[in-house]
């Protein structure tokens, strides 16, 4: 039995919230891995329009996506994400009744409403009605000089094959292409002709013809579909990578998640979410064909803004740069802003990462690290400071010597207010070009935007020695708070050559560097774990990872590991599903402003091809809780509602009082007394005067699963079961999660 910690005795006394207060129920809305989870939405539920790419439209559907620039039409089928894009350009050259050209005006794209794209140009409208199944092109004239044969010629650039078929016309490759469809003819009676379209080796036209045109009534509408054909069932590695923020003010989560739109454009969203998971719309963050590589996310909680970065580039080859988009959240997607940070040497910007802030008050701001990769030997973390509006405040850079240093994780965010300390950790990997070893390195940015110098270093510190680069992943958590010395976690997969599992490694250190815990194999060895995301709720810290059984069987865990005693503890664990599936590339983050205990978690789930964003409430907290024993004599009762887990609070109240009444708390026993028929003591401790009892559990680690008893004791005017003048209610044992 374990005994009962003086930390909690004196949370009974010092910590008592009011002996009159009103109990109500703590337990979160949704808080564990049992539930279902929430089906993020995607783009083949819906069509996305997106107005804010400089000038350009970009709008999507679920195989199919298109860009409207001033030059025309671009659109680009989806064929599979193994695929190369194939897109294919329309232009209006020219329109002519008879012989006579209408004058067409250069015109930008405009939007009417969210599925139009329209082009004023003057002799004739050029729309674009957005469906699910493709474009609906049309062109709108509502005078003609003329009622002779009027032909529409629209220029086609494309690297795809021609061929005419029963449905119009398809541009094709071996695994599919875009139909254009039969264009009609409707005059404003609603009189309908079907269309001749003739493809002239560079061009499509569509001819009118003049016995429909003598007696049409304007405004006279030509009506061809443009979609995709040829779309495959399935995609190999569709859905790539996920993470996830959180707004306490606006209670909710915000997951980003990357699509292999083709094998050269990717492409990213945001899908956002009420506190209980309640999915509730979709942000584009880039559906262009340039390619957005390994989104992350974060939030400033002061300002209601969300920053989203990824790794850019034109066909998903070098050069690389990193690029983001600021979101105003909480209400429509109203972009604030597109932010790029350059590097200080000119290369290759590499894998971004993106810290938050959990400061209410502000004013704060975002975090964004990535490698610059300034040759093949050499990389450094350069690191930038945004406002929620997107200005750059201050730019840093973290030399590298002689090593690259690859891959920065940034942690969530740079903690709460307290003392001081702030500050976001950055770890990436510390290697020598050729050499097969490297090591973790960690440093410290704080809400200044200054390095912090950690010790015995001047700039960065080293948490490993020498390890295998193969497979290597980390990532690092968001700090403790100040009262809990401001502790960072670092959760690392590390690949044994011999047999090629992967393994799960922790590292915990504080805000100077100092290793307080260090290659503490905290999942254990013998199961193939990958992928690690980690955060803190404050006081303990929450680790996600993949076990691999097979490659179509995969399961994301998640544990609540707290340092206790300079080791790491796990104190919890659970799994999305052991079903023969795979679920992948989780993500996960604190619920800052809830206290302790609360996260959200993120991954990717595959199931017979069939891919899907998804997302999960996990609540932190191990076995434990109440239980009654049958000690009590009398007429006086006992019962408990609330958590007693760390950080949570709890109630205990007696029912049928009539005197003077407490608690007796401490280690429970069972004692019979003489002088107490059919009673017996269960608790060996103190005595607290009054009813209800109200208790904040404290946010110290090394209370998990300590044990305390509870029992009611009352003095009676009359006579009582025990001594004459006491009685007894049952024992309450609770043990702490």
């Amino acid at each position: 039995m374990n005994p009962t910690s003086p930390t909690l005795l004196a949370a009974l006394g010092s910590m008592l919230l009011s002996p009159c207060q009103p109990l109500r129920a703590q337990e979160p809305a949704a808080h564990s891995l049992a539930d279902a989870p929430a089906h993020l939405p995607a783009p083949a539920d819906q069509v996305l329009v997106d107005a804010t790419a400089g000038g350009v439209i970009w709008a999507a559907g679920g195989d199919w996506k298109a860009g409207f620039a001033v030059s025309g039409m671009t659109f680009v089928p989806r064929l599979g994400s193994d695929v190369p894009s194939r897109p294919i350009a329309f232009a209006l050259e020219s329109v002519r009744a008879g012989e006579q050209p209408l004058a067409l005006a250069d015109a930008p794209p405009s939007l009417a409403g969210r599925q139009r794209v329209v082009y004023d140009r003057g002799a004739l409208q050029e729309r674009y009605d957005l469906a699910c199944n493709g474009v609906e092109q049309s062109f709108v004239l509502s005078a003609l000089p003329n009622r002779e044969r009027l032909t529409i010629t629209i220029a086609v650039a494309s690297g795809l094959e021609h061929r005419t078929t029963d449905g119009g016309h398809e541009f094709w490759a071996a695994e599919g292409g875009v139909r254009y469809g039969t264009a009609v003819a409707i005059d404003a009676d609603g009189r309908r002709l079907a269309l001749a379209t003739a493809w002239t080796g560079h061009a499509l036209e569509i001819a009118v013809p003049e016995h429909f045109l003598a007696t049409a009534r304007l405004p006279l509408v030509v009506d061809p579909l443009v979609g995709t054909t040829g779309i495959p069932t399935t995609s190999p590695k569709e859905l790539l990578a996920t993470d996830i923020a959180y707004d306490h003010s606006l209670q909710q989560f915000y997951v980003s998640y990357e699509r292999a739109y083709s094998a050269t454009d990717h492409d990213v969203y945001v899908a956002y979410l009420s506190s209980t998971m309640q999915t509730q719309g979709l942000y584009i963050v880039d559906i262009s064909t340039e390619s957005w590589q390994r989104p992350r996310i974060a939030t400033l909680e002061a300002h209601d803004t969300a920053c989203v970065v990824a790794q850019t580039s034109t066909g998903n080859v070098a050069p690389f740069t990193v690029q983001g988009r600021i979101f105003t959240i909480g209400g429509a997607p109203a972009t604030v802003a597109t932010i790029s940070p350059s590097g200080f040497y000119g290369g290759d910007e590499l894998a971004p990462d993106v810290g938050g802030d959990a400061d209410p008050v502000g004013p704060s701001r975002f975090l964004v690290s990535f490698e610059e990769k300034s040759s093949a030997v050499f990389g450094s973390p350069t690191y930038a400071l945004y406002g929620p509006t997107g200005i750059l405040a201050i730019t840093g850079h973290l030399g590298s010597g002689i090593y690259r240093m690859r891959d920065v994780a940034v942690s969530k965010t740079c903690g709460r207010i307290g003392g001081g300390t702030e500050a976001w950790a950055l770890v990436n990997r510390k290697v020598v070009t050729g050499q097969t070893t490297g090591s973790l390195a960690g440093w410290f940015v704080n809400r200044a935007g200054a390095i912090v110098h950690p010790v015995g270093s001047s700039q960065f510190f080293d948490l490993t020695g020498p390890t295998p680069n193969a497979g290597s992943e980390w990532d690092v958590s968001s700090p403790t708070d100040h009262e809990n010395g401001r502790v960072f976690l670092c959760a690392e997969t590390r690949v044994d050559p011999a047999t090629g599992f992967g393994s799960v490694i922790g590292h915990a250190f504080d805000r100077l560097g100092n290793l307080l815990a260090g290659n503490v194999s905290v999942l254990g060895l013998g199961s193939d774990r990958h992928a690690p995301a980690v955060d803190s709720d404050g006081c303990r810290f929450v680790l996600a990872n993949t076990t691999v059984f097979s490659a179509t069987d995969v399961d994301v865990r998640v544990n609540t590991i707290a340092l206790v005693a300079g080791n790491l503890v796990v104190q919890d664990y659970d799994v999305v599903s052991v079903a023969a599936d795979a679920d992948l590339a989780p993500a996960v983050c604190a619920m800052p402003g809830l206290g302790t205990n609360d996260y959200g978690l993120a991954w990717i789930h595959l199931d017979a091809g069939q891919w899907s964003p998804r997302a999960r409430r996990y609540w932190g907290v191990g076995p434990g809780g109440f239980t009654t024993r049958a000690t009590g004599c009398g007429g006086l009762g006992i019962f408990a509602i609330g958590t007693p887990a760390l950080g949570e609070s709890f109630g205990v109240t007696l029912t049928g009082v009539t005197g003077l009444c407490g608690f007796l708390a401490g280690n429970p026993v069972a004692w019979n007394l003489p002088g107490c028929i059919g009673c017996t003591v269960g608790v060996d401790g103190q005595i607290l005067i009054g009813t209800p009892l109200v208790v904040q559990v404290p946010t110290n680690t090394t209370l998990v699963g300590a044990t305390l008893a509870l029992q009611g004791l009352q003095l009676l005017a009359g006579p009582g079961p025990c001594l004459g003048q006491f009685e007894l209610s049952n024992t309450l044992d609770l043990t702490i999660r």
